[in-house]
């Protein structure tokens, strides 16, 4: 298992905040020299802990639906293996998941409409039919967004996705932009107006835009939880009813948490998804009892799933508006 000391976390910290913030502003925020940073982060990504700088955007303000799919599988791995990187090709996948548990296999797909939607759907079940022991399918209605909290407490805010669906305007510049950003955020803006064959001006000019619309909703940092010897669950809340007051304390209940990662409104059977990540199953055994505790006289039931792999965006480039 590798370790982080605390320099180590409070580098990750602040670039889960902002993964664009200079070298110069971070080597301020942790007390250590420039060279001493850029040593560090080196360092973590030869580790293997951070495995990329990437951009959340919000498809939902440019007229994108978010919507869940969950199957079960049988078949063997070789069957299931080709049925993941069948699923990869998808530009408008924007989440994959493989899990142990309630599901084997969790997407999150990006759609301007039912009909859009249904094909896909269609052409997946289609296509690995013999395969689908069992599906699920739902409708997100937004998703919050957690600090890691899992790497240092935090109290800062979370940040809201896919809640107000617009229809912002964007053209294939800010797609050039996005589709750089996406899984390189920490670009400086000299590379980013070479790549583009754009003016430095224009490109920070129309980031500037995009972050105002809120297209672009932060620059983050990826980890790979696995190295770290941490464990990621997806679970899934049943309620008899869930007021909005006692929603409200869900949500505050999440965000005092550090192990909860994202909380997730859907129109499926649950009602509710929380994603958390622990150290342990027992630790995560010992939040389930807390949840059900908290919340008893609302709480029917729960299912969970252990997620072994994820994949943001594993087409590598955003949908054209």
């Amino acid at each position: 298992m590798i370790k982080l000391d605390k320099i180590d976390r409070k580098i990750i910290f602040e670039l889960d905040q902002n993964a664009r913030m200079t070298d110069t502003a971070l080597s301020k925020k942790v007390g250590r020299s420039r060279e001493a940073v850029r040593y560090r982060i080196k360092q973590l990504q030869q580790r293997g802990i951070l495995t990329g700088f990437s951009t959340i955007v919000d498809l939902g303000k440019i007229g994108y639906q978010g919507y869940i799919i969950y199957l079960n599988l049988s078949g063997k791995s070789e069957q299931r293996d080709r049925f993941y990187d069948f699923l990869k090709s998808f530009d408008n996948l924007y989440w994959l998941g493989i899990s142990e548990g309630s599901w084997d296999v969790g997407m999150i797909f990006f759609a301007r409409s039912n009909i859009e939607f249904h094909k896909i759907k269609q052409r997946i079940i289609s296509k690995f039919s013999k395969n689908i022991i069992k599906k699920e399918i739902g409708l997100i209605i937004d998703t919050l967004v957690f600090p890691k909290g899992y790497i240092l407490p935090n109290t800062e805010k979370p940040v809201q996705l896919f809640f107000d669906v617009k229809n912002e305007k964007i053209d294939s510049t800010d797609i050039k932009i996005l589709n750089i950003l996406l899984n390189n955020a920490r670009i400086n803006v000299v590379d980013l107006a070479k790549r583009t064959k754009l003016t430095i001006d224009i490109v920070r000019g129309r980031m500037q835009k995009l972050k105002q619309k809120g297209i672009i909703v932060k620059y983050t940092v990826d980890i790979d939880y696995n190295v770290l010897d941490l464990q990621l669950f997806k679970v899934f809340l049943y309620f008899k009813e869930l007021p909005e007051f006692q929603e409200k304390k869900l949500i505050q209940y999440c965000n005092k948490s550090r192990q909860v990662l994202t909380y997730v409104r859907q129109i499926t059977p649950w009602d509710a998804e929380i994603h958390v990540m622990t150290k342990t199953f027992k630790e995560f055994n010992q939040l389930i009892r807390e949840v059900k505790d908290e919340f008893a006289d609302y709480l029917l039931d729960t299912e969970s799933a252990n997620v072994v792999e994820e994949h943001i965006y594993p087409a590598g480039k955003l949908l054209l508006p």
